[in-house]
């Protein structure tokens, strides 16, 4: 049950309640804004290793490649990039090699310009003083004696550049102290055929995306940090942890890898097949919502669209992110672009099962307001927050509000009136409708249920939150495989299918919820807040035995009461992950209680109490059915808002099952 004020409470109670709505759609993901990148500049310049970054005062984007024809490095900046500026005017600053990677980062007036000489060895800095108009000349920072690779680079907060490059097959790093670089030392880990380097300084790190093959030959993107007393000791390495990898022999790698945080960790890659059917693809991936660098836990990479070995580089200013490629510069806003129509809404209905979320919305249309160019866009995949509420001595108050994605949207006039219609779906659907690219494997022992729903729902960007967690949710840890094409939906589901636990969905996150016998009401109906009509049945339950097989153990649950009605109706369970008496006979009990007790057995309509939630127990008193504070758990539920002429209606109606 939602938090309800008490204004809300008595407004919701009350037989002369105003309803009201709120509907808000925003360009978001799972709480992430989605970046509507828009192209700025298409240039003929060729696909060679380059950087960029943001002046540290000015807001001048500064970028820096390799021109292929002559092997030479070339500048280029850019006081106020925007729609009008001219990103074709590049500086040459003379020969490089043409093997090797480069890096530029800025801070206050200072501007760093890493790049190899044309040896392919030396590891040279042209500094700034001036915010990037002008430079000095190249200066050598190390010989490594081989040929020097990738770059990347960027700027403590505290004002202390630190250069990360690979110098034949090992990585090292180095930083400014006392107007000196020091002595490169190398990292302590062993890659090969390293594809790529990105570093930005956040949470008080040095952090790394290292695209390169391990040993067995896969290629792979991590992520690592390079300790700046953050999360990370100063001065050591973090464990690499893999965003995406490809199994040697596929004829994929990862490459060129672009790293930001313009309002989260974001980051770039290129995944290259070279078999038949040759592609490179960027893609992008950002990290779940309120979790940390050291955690790595990105969004599953999703392809955007852009043709390219060398990927882009990703940069930010307070306002926008950037793409840049040399013959390209990309920018999309970090201001949330947010609409409120609630004073449109003619009609929402929506419901919640077990197993899915829907929402149908339809807006007044009639100024042609969503019709193409004249008002909100409402794009595929936004996110539609829908809230219920009532007027009250406080003003128009609200729930929290629940989160879906739409999932369609249509603009249509009958009868002489012109509505715009969107469907749309929770995070259930967003699960249904996604598929898994790669195999997965989490061995027996090396995560819990629990961790193991929390990564999948990473893969989307959503989070998990408990409510409240049975020991075996929490301590179980599978052997559990996701295989290539199954859906995250059903494989969520396989998880939930190991314990007594299970999944709603609040805002758009996966809360974990212990449905138990002891639950308390959360909330009353037919006492304060009225009960519209009820409908009391008793049906037969398909399941009325469950016997669990475990390792060497067997767990047997009947619900006596229809045994002695129709004979048992067994369903069996195999799962050798449970070992003990006390493991199997929980996991009987609660197949059971899914199976057998919770399904719909009652229902009730009721004027919409907002802060209503899936799972939730309630007692209902209804006097014609004998119910005196009669025990239920909330198992769906449709809530429907309708405005017609000077008023609205306003419904919910709850099925209800066993507790």
């Amino acid at each position: 049950m939602l938090t309800l004020s008490g204004t809300l409470l008595a407004a919701q109670r009350s037989s002369s309640g105003v309803p009201r709505v709120q509907v808000t759609l925003a360009d978001r993901w799972g709480g992430v804004d989605r970046l509507a990148w828009e192209r700025l500049y298409s240039g003929s310049e060729s696909d060679a290793v380059h950087a960029a970054a943001m002046s540290g005062v000015a807001g001048a984007l500064m970028r820096i490649r390799m021109e292929t024809t002559d092997e030479t490095l070339r500048y280029q900046r850019v006081a106020s990039p925007g729609a009008s500026s001219d990103f074709s005017v590049w500086e040459n600053f003379g020969a490089i090699s043409g093997v090797s990677g480069m890096a530029l980062a800025s801070r206050s007036t200072t501007t760093l310009l890493f790049h190899v000489a044309g040896n392919q060895r030396n590891v040279m800095v042209r500094e700034s003083t001036d915010d990037g108009v002008t430079f000095g000349t190249a200066q050598l920072i190390w010989d490594p004696g081989g040929v020097t690779w990738w770059m990347a680079t960027d700027y403590s907060t505290g004002g202390t550049p630190a250069l990360f490059f690979v110098a034949d097959s090992t990585l090292y790093w180095t930083k400014k102290s006392g107007g000196f670089w020091t002595t490169p030392q190398a990292w302590p880990y062993s890659l090969s055929s390293f594809t790529g380097l990105a570093c930005r300084y956040i949470e008080g790190d040095w952090c790394l995306v290292v695209c390169a093959q391990d040993a067995g030959g896969a290629s792979r993107a991590w992520t690592c940090i390079f300790g700046d007393g953050g999360a990370q000791a100063a001065q050591t390495w973090s464990p690499l942890r893999e965003i995406i990898g490809a199994a040697s022999g596929s004829n994929v790698t990862y490459r060129t890898p672009g790293l930001a945080r313009p309002d989260l960790p974001r980051a770039t890659f290129v995944e290259k097949y070279t078999g038949a059917g040759a592609y490179t693809r960027t893609l992008t991936t950002y990290e779940r919502p309120g979790a940390s660098f050291a955690a790595s836990l990105w969004r599953e990479p999703v392809p955007f669209d852009l043709s390219t070995d060398q990927g882009p580089a990703l940069v930010a200013d307070a306002d926008y992110a950037w793409f840049t490629t040399p013959s390209g510069v990309w920018r999309a806003s970090l201001t949330p672009t947010t609409v409120d129509v609630s004073l449109d809404v003619l009609d929402v209905e929506a419901e919640e099962t077990p197993t899915h979320g829907r929402v149908r919305l339809v807006l007044d249309n009639g100024d042609g307001l969503y019709a193409p160019g004249n008002g909100p866009a409402i794009r595929l995949g936004a996110e539609l927050s829908l809230a219920w509420g009532y007027r009250t001595p406080a003003g128009d108050e609200t729930a929290s509000a629940q989160r879906y994605w739409v999932s369609s949207f249509q603009r249509q006039v009958q009868g002489g009136r012109a509505t715009a219609v969107v469907e749309a779906v929770d995070a259930w659907g967003l699960l249904e409708a996604t598929r898994v690219r790669r195999q997965q494997t989490w061995p027996s022992g090396s995560a819990t249920v629990l961790q193991i729903i929390q990564d999948l729902l990473t893969m989307l960007g959503l989070t998990v939150s408990v409510v409240s967690a049975s020991n075996a949710v929490q301590t179980l840890k599978p052997a559990f495989t996701l295989s290539p094409n199954e859906g995250l939906a059903t494989a969520v589901r396989r998880l939930l299918g190991l314990v007594p636990d299970t999944v709603r969905f609040a805002d758009g996150v996966a809360e974990v919820v212990h449905l138990q016998e002891s639950d308390a009401s959360a909330y009353a109906y037919g006492t304060d807040h009225r009960v519209l009509d009820a409908v009391d049945a008793s049906r037969l339950a398909p399941v009325n035995r469950v016997q669990v097989y475990g390792t060497n153990a067997i767990g047997d649950a009947l619900l006596w009461s229809d045994v002695e009605a129709v004979g048992d109706r067994l369903q069996q369970v195999i799962d050798t992950t449970l070992t003990t008496g006390a493991e199997v006979a929980d996991r009987a009990a609660a197949e059971l209680r899914q199976r057998a007790v919770l399904p719909e057995s009652a229902r009730i309509g009721v004027p919409v109490n907002c802060g209503q939630q899936l799972y939730d127990v309630v007692d209902v008193t209804q006097s014609a059915l004998g119910w005196t504070g009669q025990l239920f758990r909330v198992v769906a539920l449709r809530t429907r808002y309708h405005r017609a002429g000077g008023g609205a209606s306003y419904r919910q109606e709850l099925k209800l099952g066993g507790v």
